[in-house]
């Protein structure tokens, strides 16, 4: 005994939920400690007294990749030694929801926010709890809610920190006497997986048709009085008990199958079911039916956006998309995303409208397997919302919202507290098919159920705790902890999605109110939107004068440089060229933003560089016309001198560029000349949509990018390197600190390649002349290809020309994959350091880790 030393260890990360204390439990027997551990505010502690070598062990193992489990992440371990006082046996204890010592830093969220304590994200099943939900013998065969500590749902059914059954949307399902023993039992893989549960006792499904719905009596399933059989009973009466058991779980088992079968049968009818699954509901139809997802396109009018499918497995994925090693990996992973993969065209052309991507992921619920273990085919899982509005998760809502839209609901009584969207990541590695080259890089277009709220790690500390409100659309806030020495780390919400419609601003105020809730967060400061307009900004605003703290505006793409910055691990003095593209950015001048080229560090980023200002004829009608950003780009350019007769042709060629009648034009004309609803716009995400016109794109967008995901499709996998014509001018000869990119002599070439090609006919028959044009679509293809080879030369020498040897790449227009690979290659190969978002979306979605370090620092 008087060789006994103690320690007091505390640990931070995610390490609530994954079963961490089962671990530590199982590394004191193995080296014979004694004492305890348990949950609390600040992650686990663990009290430790053992020999000196044992527990010198014993805390070498505690953060050992090879020993930990395989969900927990150690972010700090502190070990303090104190005077043993010969505990006799190892015990896991309750959780301290006061978090022991530091009281007035909980409060503050310091030691929720600042050593990385979190919750895991909602984690596919594994692969021990999907053979036994596949095992016709296993008490939880077809169990749709079967998990252990290795997976299942987390965030979206937590209402608070420590992790605790008590503090989930399962408190309200007591336990039966086999699940509460797994649940006690310190080396059963379900000790503390606060989700678990059985037929007996956890939550249960149900499928309605909605001719059948009754709003008034919607479904609502009460899980009182499913207990196991109780202590004191004598051994007959519990005979009698089991077998009542056992045909109750039959009874559930069938009730539970029929649903699924249910559902099955509407959607192979051609009828569209709608899902609950972990972060919200989906709409599901047959991947391979033309009708039933043409209606599922008329019913929530969405006529051409592309729908996310679902596969059983890999191989089956295999069949219709084109993976590799990396994409495979990432569709496999236990985070689930949806990934952009080479379609191969053998489903309906209702899922992706003809684009050469297919959205696709993998069943991550134990519901989505049972699903497909009756149903032999492919399935459209796109979120259940109407246009625009969050993702559904509650019964009620589902039932009343999306009765038009739904032939059926399959829905189950355990509540969703979160809604959490799927995550979206795109793959250039997926683009390697017949050959292409590839960089095996892959980046976020959507960040939510899988990654959130995984915290993200700065190399440097903020002075204060902000809340960065994040931007208009596609929306995510983030929170962060500022005070302390050594790393800061930053929360980003789930996607939010636009805040342009009731519903999803106040999804927006939920969700911060829920997460300051949930980390005990108190901001310092506020940062959001430059935009005064935005209902966020507004928000933001008045949140600040209520709290009594200040609301700093930041400047839509200095935030996009400067979430790059961050996620790169940019040192505060580091200096940085940075380059934001994207479509719509509210400017310092008032006009609006969108080719910008920045030079500095986090407290000074200085804008140096812009496209060429261009009017938007509409405002924001223009945003959804592609003529009309065409015809505002031709008229700046053939307009200011010659009028509408500068082009060889007049109005008649302007129209079959633009697609607009030569009435429209004159009309327009004049708007433009007159400045009449017709702003400033410098924006590299319009001229994509004006090139995507005059390549063929008629029309208006029907989904945001889509013009530009229609020129990226033309550029296909190309190594060519010419580009068209453009300068780089500088407004004074003399000061050569701000330049403006001309786009006008490549405007120029484009038009008078489609004019020659629309001249160039060939006399092919002799008996009588008979013209054909060259081959258009090829045209197309090298225009489209050319531009973004230009796009490529002008970030190179803008970077020439600011001589600073880290280059930050951000904006929605880099979610362009040979954008990206190509401006990164000739930027290597002229000695730069080239830095992308990857971790978090490059386009809006990540605005608020720029806002939150920009407020931090």
């Amino acid at each position: 005994m008087l060789n006994e030393f103690r320690a007091l260890i505390k640990l931070s990360g995610r390490v609530q939920g994954v079963g961490f204390r089962p671990f530590v439990y199982r590394l004191a027997e193995k080296y014979g400690i004694k004492g305890y551990v348990l949950n609390n505010m600040g992650g686990v502690e663990i009290d430790a007294e053992g020999t000196e070598n044992a527990l010198a062990d014993f805390i070498k193992s505690l953060d050992s990749d090879l020993e930990k489990p395989p969900l927990a992440i150690v972010n700090n371990k502190t070990v303090i030694f104190i005077e043993p006082v010969f505990y006799k046996d190892f015990k896991i204890k309750e959780s301290d929801k006061t978090g022991g010592k530091d009281v007035k830093n909980i409060k503050n969220g310091k030691d929720v926010i600042n050593t990385g304590l979190t919750i895991p994200s909602d984690i596919a099943i594994c692969d021990k709890c999907l053979d036994e939900l596949l095992n016709p013998s296993d008490r939880r065969y077809f169990y749709p809610f079967i998990n252990c500590t290795d997976c299942g749902p987390r965030f979206t059914i937590s209402k608070e920190l420590p992790y605790d059954r008590v503090s989930t949307s399962m408190a309200k399902f007591k336990m039966c006497a086999e699940c509460e023993a797994e649940y006690k039992n310190p080396l059963d893989r379900r000790f503390h997986a606060e989700p678990n549960g059985c037929f007996i006792c956890g939550p249960e499904i149900e499928f309605i048709l909605s001719s059948n719905l009754d709003a008034a009596n919607a479904f609502k399933m009460d899980s009182d009085g499913q207990n196991g059989t109780e202590e004191g009973m004598s051994v007959t009466d519990k005979a009698e008990a089991e077998v009542e058991v056992l045909e109750l779980k039959r009874l559930i088992l069938e009730k539970s199958l029929n649903a699924v079968k249910s559902s099955i049968d509407l959607i192979k009818a051609g009828g569209i079911v709608c899902v609950k699954g972990i972060g919200g509901f989906h709409l599901m139809a047959d991947a391979s039916n033309d009708d039933a997802l043409k209606l599922l396109r008329e019913r929530k009018n969405r006529p051409k956006k592309p729908f996310a499918v679902m596969f059983k497995d890999l191989s089956e994925t295999l069949k219709y998309a084109y993976t590799d090693n990396i994409s495979a990996a990432l569709i496999k992973s236990k985070e689930r995303p949806i990934c952009l993969l080479k379609d191969k065209g053998k489903l309906s052309y209702y899922v992706n409208c003809g684009l050469k991507d297919i959205g696709a992921f993998l069943p991550y619920a134990p519901l989505h397997y049972i699903i497909f273990d009756l149903f032999n085919g492919v399935l459209v899982a796109t979120s259940a919302n109407i246009g625009g509005e969050p993702i559904v998760k509650d019964n009620i809502e589902a039932l009343s919202k999306l009765k038009g839209i739904a032939d059926g609901f399959l829905i189950h009584n355990r509540d969703i507290l979160r809604r959490c969207d799927d995550s979206v990541i795109k793959t250039d590695a997926a683009a390697a098919v017949a050959g292409g080259g590839s960089s095996g890089r892959y980046f976020f277009i959507r960040r939510s159920r899988g990654y959130v709220p995984e915290p993200l790690s700065l190399p440097f500390p903020l002075k204060r705790n902000v809340l960065a409100a994040g931007a208009f659309f596609k929306n995510t806030f983030a929170l962060a902890y500022g005070g302390a020495g050594g790393e800061s780390r930053i929360i980003l919400s789930q996607h939010n999605g636009d805040l342009d419609n009731i519903a999803g601003f106040e999804n927006f105020r939920e969700n911060i109110n829920d997460f300051e809730k949930f980390y005990n967060f108190k901001p310092d400061v506020i940062v959001c939107d430059a935009h005064p307009s935005y209902e966020n900004t507004k928000w933001a605003k008045e949140y600040a004068k209520e709290k009594g703290i200040k609301c700093l505006p930041l400047q839509h793409h200095r935030a996009h440089i400067i979430s790059c910055m961050a996620e790169n691990g940019i040192g505060l003095n580091e200096e940085v060229f940075g380059t934001a593209f994207d479509g719509t950015g509210y400017g310092g001048d008032g006009t609006i933003w969108g080719g910008e080229f920045f030079k500095g560090n986090y407290r000074d980023l200085k804008k140096i560089g812009s496209f060429k200002k261009f009017r938007l004829i509409g405002g924001e009608k223009a945003v959804k016309s592609p003529g009309r950003i065409l015809l505002g780009i031709l008229l700046g350019f053939f307009g200011e001198k010659e009028g509408l007769n500068g082009i060889s042709g007049g109005l008649k060629v302007i129209s079959n560029l633009t697609g607009f009648s030569e009435k429209d034009i004159n009309n327009f004309f004049k708007m433009w000349s007159g400045g009449i609803n017709s702003p400033y716009t410098s924006s590299c995400g319009r001229i994509f949509d004006a090139v995507s016109c005059l390549c063929g794109f008629k029309g208006d967008i029907t989904y945001e990018g889509e013009a530009a995901v229609y020129l990226e499709d033309l550029c296909g996998v190309s190594g060519e390197k010419d580009c068209f014509k453009y300068s780089i001018n500088y407004e004074d000869d003399k000061d050569k600190d701000f330049f403006t990119v001309n786009y006008n002599p490549m405007f120029g070439e484009i038009v008078q390649t489609i004019l020659d090609n629309n001249d160039n006919v060939k006399n092919i028959d002799s008996n009588g002349l008979k013209y054909i044009k060259p081959d258009i679509d090829m045209m197309y293809k090298n225009i489209a290809g050319k531009f973004i080879n230009t796009l490529v030369m002008i970030i190179k020498n803008a970077a020439l020309s600011a001589k600073c040897k880290n280059v930050c790449l951000s904006g929605g227009v880099f979610q362009n994959t040979l954008l990206r690979n190509k401006t990164s290659l000739i930027l290597k190969e002229n000695g730069f350091n080239v830095y992308f978002n990857e971790k978090i979306p490059t386009n809006d979605g990540g605005i608020s880790l720029g806002q939150a370090v920009y407020g931090g620092l």
